[in-house]
Parts: structure tokens; sequence; C-alpha cells
């Protein structure tokens, strides 16, 4: 019943905004951004350009591709509707999620139905990027590993790493050591199912490895997506060196003419090999040969696009021992920006149009994933900074909860880590690992980041929360109740254990009688 209801929110709240509000699904970023393959190629070279796709993962081109391909005159419709079982689908896995930490069913329907209704929700719901889904999919991958840990079975660990290879497949920041990691962690805690959940978690393992392996061969590296991280490195201690110093390395040979202070969709590539006397391999494939897309943006999947990366590498070492200050105010400002609303960020600053931003802004003054008002631009949202204090010791409760019975029950039975303790552990460890590669080596749109593990968090402070709540209720109820002091011992333990997913201690045999001695 509270999952009907969660349903029912979200198809009320979508049909205000889109209906009375006027949202709108806004897929220009197709045309332009530099993650997107070109989608002249997307329609007609498919699959060789995901094969040769460089920097990113390919899965959200290849969702693209087949979207444009299925559906060439209504593919605005059909990425809308795609978004909006997104969004339903993470609806029901922060409530089911909400519930397997703790929380109260129909508080956690009502959580889960708010957390997806705010503006905030609405405005990357109705963006064509891989922010949304991104963030569905942490919020799936979370709840999968809490029923592979509390089943043991091979299909719920086929579900639940299903769900973190699609992560993996998606985002480049969630490498595939992040799987791995999880994987050995659930099979470390759960190790009396170590069969079926290995057998489960095959094909997934298999499809992550085979997707890196093939980035290895083909391209001599085993994180995609390094090429950002050398461009985004040099421009993050260009801008704080400053214009002069850096036009003097330039001169002197230290660093190249070929890394740009600056990086945008219309830059010319070619003009920036010329410069630091570099040309680019023709390697007969179209999306490594053509340095302008068929939309005439720049194609940051071509090969001339590397080159240049690679003499970004090579300049930020050169900056990072000659002004080794400069990193560390950059990383300074990254942390600030981190904290800023969701909104607070390209594209949504765009000033003077009717886009969604400005829809939702007329709602309401804040537009933002956090549940808070929404703060001036350019200044920290403090429920965001709130919210992720929460989280990073919110798995203390559960751990503190799994050692109290561990203790309790220390001469009955073996008592393993909760299912909740390891997926409370699994979403803070994701928030700082995220936070730390975003903040460390992005020049931009921190907040944007941000956003896409803010529905993982705000699910676990909100379980957090009502577990601990659920906790001092139940121990006032036991104290206005007292009981025998054996019979409290007995049934506080077994609620523990129901409450941590761990089995009931087996019950004694009755004693021997006389008789039959």
């Amino acid at each position: 019943m509270c999952g009907l209801f969660v349903v029912a929110a979200f198809a009320l709240s979508r049909a205000y905004y889109i209906g009375h509000l006027g949202v709108r699904f806004e897929p220009g970023s197709l045309s332009e951004y530099m993650q997107f393959i070109d989608p002249t190629l997307l329609r007609k070279d498919l699959l060789r350009s995901l094969f040769y796709l460089r920097d990113q993962p390919p899965l959200f081109n290849l969702f693209l591709g087949v979207v444009l391909k299925a559906f060439p005159r209504s593919s605005t419709l059909a990425f809308h509707v795609a978004y909006l079982a997104m969004g339903l689908s993470g609806s029901l896995a922060s409530f089911g999620l909400a519930r397997r930490l703790g929380a109260d069913p129909r508080l956690a329907a009502l959580f889960a139905s708010a957390l997806f209704a705010l503006p905030g929700t609405i405005l990357y719901e109705h963006w064509l990027f891989y922010g949304y889904p991104v963030a569905v999919l942490l919020l799936a991958s979370a709840l999968g590993l809490v029923r592979v840990l509390e089943s043991g079975s091979k299909r719920d660990a086929l579900l639940g790493f299903g769900a973190l290879s699609l992560l993996v497949l998606t985002r480049g920041t969630f490498h595939l050591a992040v799987y791995l990691a999880t994987l050995a962690g659930v099979l470390v805690v759960r190790h009396r199912k170590l069969r079926p959940i290995a057998l489960g978690a095959l094909a997934p393992t298999l499809l992550s490895a085979a997707v890196y392996a093939k980035h290895a061969i083909l391209f001599h590296g085993f994180v995609i997506g390094d090429f950002y991280r050398g461009m985004n490195l040099a421009m993050m201690q260009m801008m704080q060196v400053g214009r002069h110093d850096v036009e003097r390395l330039q001169e002197s040979g230290a660093i190249s003419r070929s890394c740009p202070p600056w990086v945008h969709s219309h830059i010319d590539l070619n003009r920036l090999l010329e410069a630091g006397h570099r040309t680019a391999p023709r390697r007969g494939v179209p999306i490594l040969d053509q340095v302008t897309k068929s939309t005439g943006a720049t194609n940051w999947s071509s090969t001339a696009a590397s080159i240049v990366g690679e003499e970004c590498t090579t300049a930020a070492t050169v900056l990072l021992a000659k002004y080794p200050d400069a990193y560390e105010r950059a990383t300074k400002m990254n942390h600030d920006r981190y904290l800023f609303p969701a909104d607070d960020t390209w594209p949504f600053q765009r000033v003077g149009q009717h886009n969604n931003a400005d829809r939702l802004r007329e709602m309401n003054q804040w537009v933002d994933v956090e549940l808070a008002e929404r703060p001036g631009p350019g200044q920290p949202a403090k429920s965001v900074k709130r919210g992720l204090e929460a989280a990073l010791v919110a798995p203390l409760w559960f751990l503190a909860r799994n050692a109290r019975l561990a203790i309790s029950a220390r001469k009955r039975r073996r008592v393993s880590l909760s299912s909740a303790a390891f997926v409370a552990c699994f979403a803070t460890a994701t928030l700082v690992y995220s936070a730390e590669i975003v903040i460390r080596y992005s020049l931009g749109d921190h907040n944007r980041y941000r956003a896409e593990v803010m529905p993982l968090v705000w699910t676990l402070v909100f379980a957090t929360g009502a577990s601990i709540a659920r906790a001092m209720l139940r121990s006032a109820r036991r104290a206005l109740r007292p009981q025998p002091h054996a019979a409290r011992e007995h049934s506080a333990e077994e609620h523990s254990a129901e409450e941590d997913g761990a089995e009931k201690p087996a019950a004694k045999p009755p004693p021997l009688s006389s008789a039959s001695e």
C-alpha cells in the first residue's frame, strides 16, 4: 500500500510540474556537450563509435544512440518518458532503502515522495545528462546490496551488482576498482553464501571488466576519463597562477601552447595543435578523426583532443612543481563550490531565458535537491553542509547497534556485519570518494556533481534518524512496561537480531526427564 502511495504521489507531482507550471524536457545538450558522441554518429555509426569512445564509459551514449535510432522523429518525447521512468524507479528505490534501514513504511513513503517531488529533482529530471541516471543508479545499487546481503541469493546478487555495473559503465568517476572493492566486501561479510553471490555477480563483473580491458588495450590506460583529469588540473592551476606567468612558461617551452586556459564546446582543436606544433594522426574512424561534430561543436572524443589532453597533463605537472600553492587554492575554491545549491551552476544560470529553472523559481525561491530555503547566488547551502556531516557519522549508529548485538550473543552464535551497517558504510564511502574526486580533479560545476549523490545521502540521513527515533521509542515503552529481567534480555536480543537481519538464536533443548535417565 505504501508503494502505491509513492507511485501516486510521483504521478501527481509530475502532473503539476508539467501540466501546470509548464516544465519541459530540455534535450539541447545532445548537440553540444563534450561528453556526447556526435548525434549523426549515434544514428549511423553507433557501435563503432562506442568501441572507440576514449574518455567516457559507453552506457549513456549507448542509451542516446538507441533512442535516436528507435524514435527518429519523437526522440525528445522518448527521452522524457525514459527520465520519468528513472524518476519513478528512484523514488521506489529510496522508499525501499529507507524501509530496510529501519524507517517506518509510512514515513519512508512520505520521505521518498517528498524527495522526488522537490524542484531540484524536477530540474535534473528534465535535463538530458547523466547526472539524474547516476543518482537513481546509486539508490538502486544500495538497495540491491541490502537485498543480496539479507538473502545471499544468486538472483539478488545479479540484480544488485547489475545496478552497480550500470553505474560503473555510466559515470567514469565510479571506477571498476569501486565495483570490485564493493564485491569483495560483500563476499567477506557473507562468506557463507560465497558461491551463490559470486555466481550471481559473475555476469556484471565480467561485463564491467571487459569494458575496462578493452580501454586498456586500445588506449594504454586503465582510467576512463583520464583526459579530463589532465585538462582540469592544468586549468585549475592556470587560473590561480595568472596569465602573465603562464605565458612566460609557454614562451620558455616549459608548457605547450596546445594546452588552453579554458575549454568550451566550440574550441578550435586544429588551431591548438598548430600552436603547439603537434599533429593528430588519422585512424580511419570518424569519431577519432573528426575534430568538429556535424552540429558545429568540438568533438572532444577525437585523437586531436587526446593530444591536447596529454599536453595539459604535462603542463599540470610543471605548474604543480613551480607553484604548489596554486593547486591548494584551487581545491579550497572547489570545496566551497561543492556546497552551493544544485541549480547554482551552468546550464541553469542562463539569464533572460524562460527555462525550467525560471519556472521552478517562480513557484518557490529555492530550486535545490536539498530540504532548505535557497541562499543567495554564490553562497553555500547550510542544509547541504548539515546533511553531509550527518551522512559522515550515520554509519556509526548502525555499527554500534551491530556491535551491541554481537556482544549480547557472543556465546551463542557468530554475528556478522548487518546489511544495514554495511550499506550505511557504502553510502558514506561513496559520498567521501565522490567528493574527493570532484574537489581535487574537477574544474567547475562541483555542486552539480554533488547533486548526483544527494538522494542517496538524504535517504541515509533520514533512515538513520528514523531508526534512532524508533529505538528510543522502543526503549521508552519497555521502561513503562517493566518485565522480568531474563525475559527482558531475551526479548531485546531477539528484536535486535530481527532488526539487523541476523538469524535468531537456536532454541535450547528441553531438560532430560528422570524417566529418560
